[in-house]
């Protein structure tokens, strides 16, 4: 019997282990995935400038009656700092539709 427990004890941390291990992995090709596109997307920023670029999600879970409400915001800045004027978000516009088709 206590045999048979030490096997069961074993079994089920190898189990839990084996799933851990594989939830690690699943979330490291994740991880790449979002990098690779992120670079993916980059190739389409004009070149000669330095772009800062930030990615703010909110997720609004307050109400557990209704659907979670997810924004999703994405900043882009050149090497002054200030915000893409008019003339650069025409530039910058390929890149930003790619972010919000493939990353948020």
């Amino acid at each position: 019997m206590k045999q048979l427990a030490c096997i069961l004890i074993t079994s089920l941390t190898v189990a839990t282990f084996a799933n851990a291990n594989a939830a690690h992995e699943r979330t490291e090709i994740m991880r790449q995935n979002a990098n690779t596109r992120i670079e993916k997307c980059a190739e389409l920023l004009p070149d000669g400038h330095t772009y800062t670029i930030g990615i703010k999600v909110i997720m609004d879970k307050k109400l557990h009656d209704t659907k979670n409400k997810v924004t999703k915001e994405l900043s882009i800045t050149d090497e002054t700092l200030q915000e893409a004027n008019n003339i650069r978000k025409e530039e910058v516009k390929p890149f930003i539709q790619c972010m919000m088709d493939n990353v948020l």
